[in-house]
């Protein structure tokens, strides 16, 4: 699970506009974490 990693209550993402897609004109966006999440298998090399 994500969410008991990030230390907040809310606001996890970060959506930006990127535009319209060509041929159908669709609207993009771009979505991203606002805080760095870590793997647990990162977390681990980490503490050694």
């Amino acid at each position: 699970m994500i969410a008991p990693q990030i230390k907040r209550n809310s606001g996890y993402l970060r959506i930006e506009r990127t535009g319209f897609r060509r041929g159908d004109n669709a609207e993009m966006a771009t979505i991203s974490f606002v805080d760095e999440i870590k793997d647990k298998a990162e977390a681990k090399e980490e503490k050694k």
